[in-house]
């Protein structure tokens, strides 16, 4: 079973980065985000620097469309996910990825065949996320690539049926998860946009990053209460795929303090393609049921 997390950790990074340890909690009220369409051949790279207390962890993420299918009238997208130049993982968590793969992780990436999502369903309602993407028939297909190690055609049963439904039990806990987790594919998350807990402010704006210029909006959230829990997004409805330039966080967690700082590094609106390498080998559910195993 130790195999199993990282082949779903790009679809679960920001839900369970966003649950943190908190089934329910407040959200500042969200601005009405432009919808991003996705263009075959599009593509994002955002530079991501994450810090949890001591630890700091630092990698590129890339968000590609590479190429459509027709499935009667509703319309599949390829979508890649790709994360790369890994550095800073915590000590346990290098271990896990040795242990598994033998050797530390530089590249996780994962090709999915899905119809068009809005994607930030996931911070705004991450059980309904959780609820869609486990929807049997949701997802066509799955590759996923470790490093460069062979390729791994996983089958889409499994995600929903198994595999993500395993994963959300390990981490949540088995005494924090709902009594119909598995009969309605509940995990119990809620969102609350709380009015009163955040100060919001929300204006025109430009920025500049290695991307480009951009205008567009800038968003801002301030908790009233102890002032440690602060953020920006600027948004735009000049990208693909995602409205998101940049985003930056602070919090405090346990008496850890936490931060996350996202900007949009590349942008490309044609000729995307697949980053996995070599043809893909069909998924050995035997090689999950040894746990511990290498």
């Amino acid at each position: 079973m130790r195999k199993l997390m990282p082949v779903i950790s790009m679809i679960a990074f920001l839900m369970v980065a966003t649950a943190a340890s908190a089934l329910t909690f407040p959200i500042p009220s969200q601005p009405d985000f432009p919808a991003s369409e996705w263009v075959p051949g599009s593509s994002l790279l955002y530079n991501v620097n994450a810090v949890d207390g001591e630890d700091e962890a630092n990698f590129d993420l890339r968000i590609a469309v590479i190429g459509t299918e027709s499935e009667g009238s509703t319309t599949l997208y390829q979508i890649e996910m790709d994360m790369t130049n890994i550095t800073g993982l915590p000590a346990d968590i290098q271990d896990f990825f040795v242990g598994s793969y033998g050797e530390t992780p530089n590249a996780i990436r994962i090709k999915a065949l899905i119809p068009h999502y809005d994607l930030l369903t996931l911070y705004s309602d991450p059980s309904k996320f959780y609820y869609d993407w486990t929807e049997p028939g949701f997802i066509r297909s799955l590759i996923f690539q470790y490093n460069r190690q062979v390729p791994q055609d996983i089958e889409p049963r499994l995600i929903g049926g198994f595999i993500l439904p395993l994963f959300i039990s390990e981490f949540i806990g088995g005494e924090n998860l709902p009594q119909d987790f598995f009969e309605t594919r509940n995990i119990g998350i809620e969102t609350v946009q709380d009015t009163q807990l955040f100060n919001t402010e929300n204006s025109e704006s430009q920025t500049t990053t290695d991307a480009g210029s951009f205008d567009g909006w800038l968003y801002t959230y301030l908790d009233t209460s102890a002032g440690t829990d602060t953020g920006t997004v600027f948004y735009t409805d000049a990208t693909p795929i995602l409205p998101f330039i940049s985003y930056t966080a602070d919090w405090m967690m346990d008496s850890r303090p936490g931060s996350a700082n996202i900007e949009l590094a590349e942008i490309g609106t044609t000729g995307a393609e697949s980053e996995i390498v070599g043809e893909p080998q069909p998924f050995d559910l035997n090689s999950m049921m040894t746990y511990g195993g290498n």
